[in-house]
């Protein structure tokens, strides 16, 4: 209900009355969405110099993000890429990542994201499939497994980037540099197509400054592989295109949600899930202060909260009752500069999510949790429950531009309001293939 208002219902069925158009002030999806990520981002952003991003304590302004992507353009170029080519990431979230997407993007390379915690075999099978040409990891991982890469897939060349050594906790520090001293080593002896992250930064002054080294693309062919864990089958790669990933950032723009430039965002979520990806991308369209969790696993998720005070959360069930549970959270805790409270990827049951509420309201936040319904496969949420939204056991609200349909799984006959049956979803952000 808006103003004493509620939507007008007519026919009865969801796909038709479309009542969840009734809570947007702005219909359809604008704003240039058919570009390339980079090119929206820097329209997105265009006469803005806040802090981009903060990775434990050093920070990135905009435009020495923007200028950082430029020159890892002009690297690539110098390298010998091609548009067409591919580049398999093995990464964390960190600002290299960022920086490396987007460039890797706008020189036309089809970005590969393989989730840390894979196998050698799955390594292998996702270079393989996508026929990856070139390889980026941290300095940890072992030499012995490039080699195999090496030898065994399409890769030419891997790109090594240096361990965040400020982001580790500091009794690990020294040990870890022992460890890079050797590693390092070991990929000298690999031969001159092992190349060190912060050489590859300085190939851009091997470029002439008047060359426009951005690939003429499509932005609606796939530019973006990410695999899932088959929740619902089995394990499979999805393809997405820049234009969706734009279209999702959008949405969030003309979304009910309270986002405001200069808003601290957690980025808890790794970047080879499309959550991840798009927790950046959309935060920086929306000229957010994005603070990337270098490895969630081995971090506190209520002592990071409580360290950045981010305004915007984003993560799974799981850190909303961490946090409820937290012994470092007492009962005089502020928590009222938390403005949303996102969780994705799993269910969370309605007695739960009002015992979260209520933790939240206990600590000042005026916020409730906030729920999406989506999948790998639709890019991102496709429904959202937005601030008026939000009943417990709810997901909300069709984001702007999708559509739902509720079918009888069996006969595909279509339901009214009311009816149980499986959601059929469409829209501007759904995968390719």
């Amino acid at each position: 209900m808006i103003n004493g208002k509620q939507p007008e219902i007519v026919t009865g069925y969801p796909h038709i009355d479309n009542v969840h158009r009734f809570w947007y002030p702005e219909l359809g999806i604008i704003n240039n969405t058919d570009q390339s990520m980079f090119k929206y981002l820097l329209e997105k952003t265009k006469n803005f110099d806040g802090t981009a991003i903060t990775f434990y304590g050093e920070k990135l302004s905009y435009d020495e993000m923007k200028l950082k992507v430029l020159k890892y353009m002009k690297s690539f170029y110098h390298l010998g890429v091609k548009p067409g080519d591919t580049i398999t990431f093995l990464m964390p979230s960190c600002p290299d990542t960022y920086l490396m997407y987007y460039a890797a993007g706008e020189v036309g390379m089809k970005r590969n994201m393989v989730d840390l915690r894979t196998s050698m075999e799955g390594i292998q099978k996702y270079i393989n499939d996508a026929e990856s040409e070139y390889f980026i990891c941290l300095e940890n991982f072992p030499v012995r497994c490039v080699k195999q890469l090496m030898d065994k897939t399409a890769t030419k060349k891997v790109l090594v980037a240096r361990v965040p050594f400020h982001a580790l906790d500091k009794k690990v520090r020294p040990v870890a540099k022992v460890l890079m001293n050797f590693q390092e080593y070991g990929y000298r002896r690999l031969g001159t197509d092992i190349l060190d992250l912060e050489d590859f930064k300085t190939f851009f002054r091997h470029v002439d400054s008047g060359i426009d080294v951005a690939a003429k693309i499509n932005p609606a062919d796939p530019s973006t592989y990410v695999h899932t864990s088959g929740t619902m089958s089995f394990p499979k790669t999805v393809m997405i295109s820049d234009k969706a990933q734009n279209v999702v950032a959008d949405q969030y723009e003309k979304s009910l949600l309270p986002f405001d430039p200069h808003d601290k965002f957690l980025a808890i979520m790794p970047p080879w899930i499309v959550y991840g990806i798009l927790a950046f991308h959309s935060s920086f369209s929306l000229k957010m202060n994005v603070m990337p969790v270098l490895d969630p696993s081995k971090e506190k998720f209520d002592k990071i909260v409580l360290d950045t005070k981010a305004n915007h959360v984003a993560g799974v069930p799981n850190h909303a009752i961490t946090l409820m549970e937290s012994k470092l959270i007492k009962p005089d805790t502020d928590l009222s500069y938390v403005k949303t409270y996102a969780i994705g990827g799993a269910a969370i049951n309605s007695e739960k999510q009002v015992e979260v509420n209520e933790f939240l309201h206990a600590h000042g936040a005026n916020v409730d949790i906030a729920k999406g319904y989506g999948m790998t496969e639709s890019v991102a949420a496709t429904a959202y429950t937005f601030p008026g939204t939000n009943e417990p056991g709810s997901i909300g609200i069709q984001m702007v531009g999708n559509n739902y349909q509720i079918c009888d799984p069996e006969t595909l006959e279509t339901l009214p309001f009311g009816e149980e049956g499986e959601i059929c979803v469409q829209g501007p952000t759904l995968m390719m293939g």
